[in-house]
Formats: C-alpha cells, sequence, structure tokens
C-alpha cells in the first residue's frame, strides 16, 4: 500500500497513477507509485479494537510509519 502526506493527512494512491505531471498508468507497479511519490505506507493498527485511537504519522525517506495513540 503506497501514500502521501498532505498537510498532515495521508492520502492514499488509487490505482491510477500520474508520473511527471502528464504520463497515467494504470494497474501501476511499485515502482510506479514510488516515481510518482508516493512511498510504503506501514501501518501497526492496534490489537484493541474496543478502544479510540487516533493516528500519528512519521515519515521516512522512504515510507510511511502509521502508529496509534489512545483518545
Amino acid at each position: 500500500m503506497y501514500g502521501k502526506l498532505e498537510n498532515g493527512e495521508l492520502k492514499y494512491a488509487s490505482k491510477i497513477a500520474i508520473i511527471d505531471g502528464d504520463m497515467i498508468v494504470t494497474n501501476p507497479k511499485d515502482e510506479d507509485y514510488i516515481h510518482a511519490g508516493y512511498k510504503e505506507i506501514v501501518d501497526n493498527a492496534p490489537e484493541d479494537a474496543e478502544k479510540e485511537y487516533e493516528p500519528e504519522y512519521t515519515e521516512e525517506e522512504d515510507r510511511i510509519i502509521v502508529n496509534y495513540k489512545e483518545v
């Protein structure tokens, strides 16, 4: 799964990647997403589904890590 952080919100990549603003790739491969500026998402979802959580994002060079804090 790939995405971008925009204004503090995680935007997931769609099934179509737009590369360099003009090339449209349907059914993109991992390399296409990376070339389009997306990063791999590592989601550390909590195990306790009965509590309420808020996501916290850490952006690294090649990935976005999603951790959760209880609210």
